[in-house]
Parts: C-alpha cells; sequence; structure tokens
C-alpha cells in the first residue's frame, strides 16, 4: 500500500525584535500535522531564550508542489502572500 501523500506541512518559527532593533527568526521545524508543531511549540517555549519571547511563535501552513510565486514580484510585496492560515 502507497504511502499517503503530505500535501500541507506546517513550518514553526519564532521571531522577535533585538534591542538593537534588528528582527531576529529562528525556523524551529516543519512538521506534518498542526498539532505535532504546536506540541514542538510547547517544548521550545521552555527552552533558554525562547523563554523570555513566549508570545513570538508563529505557525504558518503550507501547501506543498506548489509555486508560490507564479507572476514573480514587485518590492515591498509581502513574503508570506501565499501561505494559507
Amino acid at each position: 500500500m502507497p504511502a499517503e501523500a503530505i500535501n500541507v506541512l506546517y513550518i514553526l518559527r519564532h521571531e522577535h525584535v533585538q534591542r538593537t532593533g534588528m528582527r531576529e527568526a529562528k525556523h524551529i521545524g516543519i512538521y506534518t500535522s498542526k498539532n505535532l508543531a504546536q506540541d514542538a511549540q510547547q517544548r521550545s517555549a521552555q527552552l533558554q531564550g525562547f523563554i523570555d519571547h513566549p508570545k513570538h511563535f508563529f505557525i504558518d501552513r503550507v501547501e506543498v508542489d506548489i509555486d508560490l510565486w507564479p507572476e514573480g514580484f514587485t518590492a515591498g510585496e509581502r513574503q508570506d502572500r501565499n501561505l494559507a492560515d
């Protein structure tokens, strides 16, 4: 029996602005379900650094095997325009 195709992945990331004003972003992991991403968020939220910024986690739902920018882009356009909620 063939394995079930994965059509959607969930990317867990953490972002915050440092005291210097620089934005710092970390991709924590990529998961096959939102529940797995949420579990990873709970684990990460207890770790050094992340524990100081618990509200700065984001989970992005991304469809796989599609082009996210089929028409190109213009300057200043949001990079996450094709991410599903």
